[in-house]
């Protein structure tokens, strides 16, 4: 297994490359992303008290996936450095705590699923200036594919880790 990661600088960005790994066949729960609070709110289709994606993907006659369901239900989480974040997916879950904890700063619990130092710190300013950070777990044989769709939407730093 792989890990990918990858910076958004756009919301929209990051929306269209989930959409875009999901359509593909990469499994949702496999991804993870952190996002300030705000960033979310103000460009999720629906709005956060109106979402009850776990139970049916469904809003209305609107079916919510991909980031919107992913963030739609977590609560915010301040993070020491960056304020008032969104993080969603088992690992990001992780880390969000982890830098919460005091056991450092975002970038020092990042470094602790093995991204580098530099890389590291380049992923907690992206979201402390309103960025996306995204990343899921794939297969060996399919992380070209998904790191090309996560170029094809603008995303930076692509960077993969194994284990």
């Amino acid at each position: 297994m792989e890990t990918l990661f990858a910076l958004f600088e756009e919301y929209e960005d990051a929306r269209e490359a989930l959409d875009e790994l999901i359509d593909r066949g990469f499994p949702e729960g496999e991804m993870n992303v952190v996002v300030q609070e705000e960033i979310a709110k103000n460009y999720m289709e629906v709005s956060l008290e109106e979402v009850e994606v776990k139970a049916t993907k469904e809003v209305g006659e609107k079916e919510i996936r991909g980031l919107d369901a992913m963030l739609g239900t977590e609560r915010p989480i301040d993070v020491p450095g960056i304020g008032e974040v969104l993080g969603a997916g088992v690992l990001a879950t992780a880390i969000t705590k982890a830098a919460m904890a005091s056991i450092g700063t975002f970038a020092d619990a990042l470094t602790d699923f093995d991204v580098d130092h530099e890389t590291a710190r380049a992923y907690e300013a992206g979201v402390e200036n309103e960025g996306l950070l995204f990343w899921t777990r794939v297969s060996e044989d399919r992380a070209p594919e998904a790191g090309e769709v996560l170029q094809e939407q603008h995303g930076q730093r692509i960077t993969s880790v194994a284990g």
